[in-house]
């Protein structure tokens, strides 16, 4: 007789919510991430062709890093902690 393959078994509703999830935030983190550091260059780009020197041109760079630079590490965050939930959904 011969035997029958086997089909594999659906996977639970857990890991593929996980899975939804861990992409939700991986592409939040993307966006969130290059939209907030194109914003922060820019306005980094604007204030070095209006600034006087290069100690304002410093001081701005400072004030669009810590304004900028918490959303964009916010962002970066929600990639990684994106990337493991979906890997934990997905049982590798």
């Amino acid at each position: 007789m011969s035997e029958q393959p086997q089909t594999p078994s659906p996977a639970p509703a857990t890991s593929v919510a996980l899975q939804v999830l861990g992409s939700i935030m991986v592409v939040a983190g993307v966006l969130l991430a290059a939209l907030s550091g194109l914003c922060s260059g820019w306005m980094i780009l604007m204030s070095a062709g209006n600034s006087g020197g290069i100690d304002q041109l410093l001081q701005m760079a400072l004030m669009v890093l810590m304004v900028g630079g918490t959303p964009f590490a916010i962002g970066i965050g929600l990639i990684f902690g994106g990337r493991t939930v979906y890997r934990s959904g997905s049982g590798r």
